[in-house]
């Protein structure tokens, strides 16, 4: 007996234009959804990064009120090597 559907499917071989297409639209629909929470990470990050230099820069003013540079140094290096 003669079956048509095992015929084409055995003649098959790789995938097709529509079905790459697909795949492709999946990955940029996946990417595009990430992409607004990393930035979003970045942002935080370097707020938070400000914040820390803001703390070391105002440690090393009262220090340096107080006379002790070699101190001020060391936090403020310490800070930036972050």
């Amino acid at each position: 007996m003669f079956n048509l559907s095992s015929d084409i499917m055995k003649k098959r071989k790789g995938i097709t234009l529509l079905e790459l297409s697909f795949v492709v639209l999946i990955i940029a629909i996946l990417i595009l959804g990430m992409v607004p929470s990393f930035l979003e990470r970045q942002v935080r990050s370097h707020i938070s990064r400000a914040r820390a230099d803001l703390r070391a820069f105002s440690h090393c003013a009262g220090i340096l009120l107080w006379g002790q540079q070699s101190l001020c140094y060391r936090v403020w290096a310490s800070s930036s090597a972050l």
